[in-house]
């Protein structure tokens, strides 16, 4: 199981752009629905551009076979990226008072709580690392299991924005008893409850976004930031 903290290489803040997140969801949705076959087959036709016969022999297939696979692949994820969810516009009076339950219930680690606001098929995942869940009562396990947190007031929240959409900056007391930048969570959230979280443990985001490296002890996430463009 991948952890609930780590390190990852760089991102670039001003090419983060929020369709191209949820491109990306959507591509992770799907392809958990597609057989094993023509998960293969997509990835080398369609992201290493790999023609027909060269895919296979490695595969052991005919040249009619990946072309059939590579159009059912086609077909359900088109599919399936049709019914991703929408996310709530940011003048829906919901969505101000949900991301706040969100905030505070990381804040009093009370990982129920925090299940309870996520959608029953919710995403998570974590760049650069390669594991994601899918599901609230999975999510629920790995932020009970991985999360370095130890009770409430381990964590402390800012809002954050990245481009169109929400996000949350995490961070975490210290042993000094200082709230460091750990992690920096965007957020699809929709009326049904927040529908995917991509964490990033890049620290070196926190500056690009205008986020301090540490918090004084006053601060907290009712005084929202705005970062991103």
């Amino acid at each position: 199981m991948a952890r609930c903290c780590g390190s990852s290489s760089a991102i670039d803040a001003e090419a983060w752009p929020g369709d191209r997140e949820s491109v990306r969801l959507a591509l992770v949705a799907a392809l958990q629905h597609l057989t094993g076959q023509q998960r293969a087959v997509l990835l080398v036709r369609d992201v290493l551009a790999w023609h027909a016969d060269e895919v296979a022999a490695p595969l052991g297939l005919s040249v009619g076979a990946v072309t059939s696979a590579l159009q059912r692949a086609r077909v359900h994820l088109a599919r399936v990226q049709g019914q991703q969810p929408t996310a709530m516009p940011d003048d829906d009076p919901r969505l101000a008072g949900l991301l706040e339950e969100y905030v505070r219930a990381f804040e009093a680690y009370d990982v129920d709580r925090i299940v309870a606001l996520l959608t029953a098929d919710a995403v998570w995942d974590m760049p650069p690392y390669e594991a994601w869940y899918v599901g609230a009562a999975d999510i629920g396990d790995l932020i009970r299991t991985q999360c370095p947190a130890s009770g409430p007031e381990s964590m402390r929240l800012l809002h954050a924005r990245s481009n169109a959409a929400p996000a949350v900056a995490v961070y975490m007391l210290g042993p000094d008893g200082v709230h460091r930048a750990f992690q920096l969570q965007v957020l699809t959230v929709t009326a049904d409850g927040v529908a995917a979280v991509t964490a990033w443990f890049d620290t070196g985001l926190f500056p690009a976004f205008g986020l301090s490296m540490e918090l004084p002890v006053e601060a907290r996430a009712d005084v929202p930031v705005r970062a991103g463009r």
